[in-house]
């Protein structure tokens, strides 16, 4: 279903391709800046998991699943972010596994 649209951003990143205006030819490469997508197509395009049961199932913050229905938006306080992954790597790596 995406081949066509990874064929075309193939081609579009190739140096190659060029823009002629005006008595001016520039090769400029392309490039994909975003996708828009739910939860569900962002999984699947990057392959992740698409089961969504567990505590914090969105990818953006870390608002419980159970919650969802009632906070409809993620404020800064409960976005996921690096700082606040690697202090929960770092908490984890002392909690005793039994």
């Amino acid at each position: 279903m995406l081949t066509p649209l990874i064929n075309d951003l193939c081609i579009i990143s190739n140096p190659n391709v060029t823009i002629k205006r005006n008595d001016v030819t520039v090769s400029l490469p392309g490039a994909l800046c975003a996708i828009v997508a739910d939860n569900l197509a962002a999984h699947s395009i990057r392959r992740f998991f698409k089961s969504f049961s567990s505590i914090h199932s969105c990818r953006f913050c870390v608002i419980r699943t159970g919650n969802l229905k009632v906070e409809f938006m993620c404020n800064s306080s409960s976005l996921r972010t690096v700082d606040k992954y690697n202090n929960q790597v770092s908490l984890a790596s002392h909690e005793p596994f039994c």
